[in-house]
């Protein structure tokens, strides 16, 4: 697998240690970028991902006890992860959701990317997963956990497309579906939302009810009133920023992070539909 410009050379997937991960072979520009350097034009993101330490934070905050709506309890969780570069955020969401002990529902993740190598890369991790592997967890009481086993390659989503328009897809089709049909539980299974629409690229992808976050100030600006307008629309959705929040909402929690990497300071942000509430 050739390596990219985009520093994303220190991930080759979850359930391995950061210090145990071998680096991809060096880029054959001459001067690639790397963590740190900011990268210039039209992209959304940093050019670098998180670290494993920042994710498993981020994760935490993510999954945490909302007003006893615990999605690591008994929930179906539909993991986002908008600008996802190689996708570790959703590898690592999926492992550790499925091998927690707490993990009755199941979970679908869906990594959004504009960048075609790097939606390469995370396809090629999410392909070294094992398929159909019994790795559902076991319980103190020695009871395994939901029911059958977790298929890697249908649970995580690899998607090369513009986050933007997809949100626009997300935002109409739950308008739709919220006055076809009243009352809808918009956090159920994915089988039970998807949207036979043939013209989209989006159409068979779940309904979120967690979305993720490593974007720059600008991108978060633009993509903002499309994040408020799913939080009024999905009472049960969660979004969480990292380093940048949101500007004209308040956070339901915020959390400041030591990366154990780098040492340096990072905020998380929490945004929940009580955020909204006056």
């Amino acid at each position: 697998m050739a390596n990219n410009m985009y520093a994303y050379n220190d991930y080759n997937g979850p359930g391995i240690e950061e210090k145990d991960q071998p680096a991809l072979e060096e880029s054959d520009d001459e001067n690639p970028l790397q963590i740190g350097m900011w990268l210039e034009g039209d992209s959304l993101a940093p050019p670098c991902g998180s670290t494993l330490s920042l994710i498993t934070q981020l994760l935490d905050l993510a999954f945490n006890d909302i007003h006893n709506c615990d999605l690591n309890n008994d929930k179906n969780v539909i993991f986002y992860d908008l600008g996802c570069g190689d996708g570790r955020v959703c590898l690592e969401a999926y492992w550790n959701f499925v091998h927690s002990n707490k993990s009755k529902g199941k979970i679908e993740c869906v990594g959004v990317e504009i960048e075609e190598d790097l939606v390469e890369r995370f396809q090629f991790l999410i392909d070294q997963l094992p398929k159909n592997a019994a790795i559902l967890p076991i319980s103190e009481k020695g009871e395994k956990y939901g029911s059958g086993t977790f298929n890697s390659a249908s649970c995580i989503h690899a998607v090369h497309g513009d986050l933007c328009e997809l949100l626009d897809y997300l935002l109409k089709r739950q308008k739709d579906t919220v006055k076809d049909n009243d009352g809808i539980d918009i956090n159920a299974s994915s089988e039970t939302v998807k949207y036979p629409d043939e013209k989209s690229r989006f159409s068979n992808l779940p309904i979120p009810n967690i979305i993720t976050m490593y974007l720059i100030p600008e991108a978060i600006k633009l993509i903002e009133p499309q994040l408020v307008q799913m939080l009024k629309l999905f009472p049960n959705l969660r979004i969480v920023c990292n380093t940048w929040g949101l500007k004209g909402v308040e956070a339901f929690r915020t959390i400041d992070c030591l990366d154990e990497k780098t040492g340096s300071d990072t905020k998380l942000f929490l945004y929940c539909n009580d955020c909204l509430k006056p």
